[in-house]
């Protein structure tokens, strides 16, 4: 079976369309249109869904380097459905914490 990738990111808020509705795109492409069907509290609501669409998107590959990285810090040793840490566990958790920090604050700036 082949699957086709998704667009490239960055993705970005997009102008309005003909009807007024929000659009989230690529670079050379509409990804999607957020409706609001032309009521004040549901047209911010539109706005904060597309801006929420492409922070979560262009967020997603760093999220997943920050937790591959965040894992990488830690020697485990499985036993059966038990898991322990070897080695200096401690550093790891500090290097983790840092890591999880960084991915944290970059999100946080983002919203």
């Amino acid at each position: 079976m082949t699957t086709n990738a998704h667009t490239p990111t960055p993705w970005e808020v997009g102008d309005l369309d003909h009807n007024g509705q929000r659009i989230v795109r690529g670079e050379h492409i509409e990804i999607c249109t957020c409706w609001h069907h032309c009521v004040g509290s549901i047209e911010r609501e539109m706005e904060a869904n597309a801006a929420f669409i492409v922070r979560a998107v262009n967020a997603h590959e760093e999220l997943v380097a920050a937790l591959r990285e965040t894992r990488d810090q830690f020697e485990v040793e499985y036993r059966g459905d038990r898991i322990s840490c070897v080695g200096h566990a401690s550093d790891g958790l500090r290097k983790v914490v840092g890591i999880l920090d960084a991915a944290l604050a970059k999100l946080e700036a983002s919203s």
